[in-house]
């Protein structure tokens, strides 16, 4: 399963700076260096639609899965590091995922919407 959920991740992610990584059990990161929040988000409803909205068939079962996705924004000049920015994201996306989950958060800078 995770295996065909990495597939669908990355067939949304298509520029060649960008980096999709397993950062958890379940979990995978993408990182989009260079990125305005607006283009955060066209990649993030993208994966979304791409795996939440169809069942993922292996063999001959097909399951549907929850996505909780977590947008994340710094500046290049703030003074978080790449664990803490990774450190931050997780976080944040236990938060949502215990709250239901299956859903996009965004966060720029310390404003969430």
């Amino acid at each position: 399963m995770l295996k065909i959920a990495s597939s669908a991740v990355r067939k949304c992610v298509t520029r060649p700076a960008d980096m999709v990584g397993r950062v958890g059990a379940a979990e995978f990161g993408v990182l989009m260096p260079n990125t305005r929040i607006q283009g955060a988000e066209h990649v993030a409803n993208a994966i979304y639609d791409n795996v939440a909205s169809k069942p993922l068939n292996i063999g001959i079962c097909s399951m549907s899965v929850k996505v909780s996705i977590v947008v994340l924004s710094r500046l290049p000049n703030t003074d978080v590091n790449g664990e803490q920015f990774l450190e931050e994201a997780k976080e944040r996306l236990i938060s949502i995922s215990e709250n239901g989950g299956n859903r996009i958060v965004y966060f720029d800078g310390d404003k969430a919407y």
